[in-house]
C-alpha cells in the first residue's frame, strides 16, 4: 500500500517536469502528526527518489517541538492555522516560481484552503490523502485522539450542538463538521469547512471569486 501511495504521488506530483525545472512541494501533514511522523516517511521516500527537491512541510508552531505540532493540529483553531501557514509559505523565496502541494488527512484541506486564500505562486499539481474536503460527520477511532470520556462527552454534544460558536471553537476537527441533516446550519455557522467549500450564505461574493480564481491558477 505504502508503495503503490508513492507511485500514485510522485507520478502526480511530478508529471511534465524536467529535471531542471523541478518544482518546489509544500508538504501539509495530518491530524495528530507532524512533519517527522507519517508526512516524514513521505518526504524521505520522494527526496530520496526524487534528486534536489525541495520540500516546504508546513509547521504551525513556533517552537520546533514534534509534540507541540502535533497538539496544535487537534487543537489550534484551523483559521489560526492557515493564517501561520500562509505566512509561513509567503516567505519563502524557493516557492516563488510555482510549487506541487501534497496534504495528507487534515492537512490537504488545510492546504485546499491555502491554495485557494494564499497562494505563494502557481500551484503545478495538487494531490491529497484521505482528505475530509465534504467534512466529517460521526467521530470513528475517536479514542486514538480523546480520552475516552471527552469522545462520550463530542458524541452527546456534536450531534445537537455541532455548529454553536463554542462548539466550533473546540478542536480543529469540528470545524469542518458536516452533519448532513443540517445543511442550512452548516451554511450559516461552519467556522471553515463551508467557507473553504464556497457554501458559507453571505451577501459579499469577493471571497467566493477570489477562492475559485486562485485555485484554477
Amino acid at each position: 500500500m505504502k508503495l503503490i501511495a508513492f507511485i500514485v504521488v510522485a507520478a502526480t506530483l511530478l508529471q511534465k517536469q524536467a529535471v531542471s525545472k523541478l518544482l518546489p512541494l509544500i508538504v501539509w501533514h495530518g491530524l495528530n502528526d507532524h512533519c517527522s511522523g507519517s508526512a516524514g516517511k513521505i518526504i524521505a521516500i520522494l527526496t530520496k527518489f526524487v534528486k534536489d527537491l525541495y520540500v516546504h512541510c508546513i509547521r504551525i508552531t513556533d517552537s520546533g517541538s514534534d509534540s507541540d505540532e502535533k497538539s496544535a493540529s487537534v487543537w489550534h483553531n484551523t483559521n489560526t492555522q492557515l493564517d501561520r501557514a500562509c505566512e509561513a509559505v509567503s516567505r519563502d523565496e524557493k516557492l516563488k516560481n510555482g510549487f506541487n502541494a501534497l496534504g495528507i488527512s487534515q492537512g490537504g484541506l488545510l492546504l485546499r484552503a491555502l491554495i485557494q486564500k494564499c497562494p505563494p505562486s502557481e500551484v503545478n499539481n495538487f494531490v491529497t490523502l484521505s482528505s475530509p474536503h465534504q467534512g466529517v460527520y460521526g467521530i470513528p477511532n475517536c479514542e486514538k485522539i480523546f480520552p475516552a470520556f471527552m469522545c462520550k462527552w463530542l458524541k452527546q454534544v456534536l450531534y445537537p450542538h455541532g455548529y454553536q460558536n463554542w462548539i466550533q471553537g473546540i478542536a480543529a476537527p469540528i470545524q469542518y463538521w458536516h452533519d448532513p441533516y443540517s445543511e442550512q446550519a452548516f451554511q450559516r455557522k461552519s467556522t471553515f469547512l463551508a467557507e473553504y467549500n464556497n457554501e458559507k450564505m453571505r451577501i459579499n461574493k469577493c471571497p467566493k471569486e477570489m477562492y475559485k480564481e486562485n485555485f484554477l491558477k
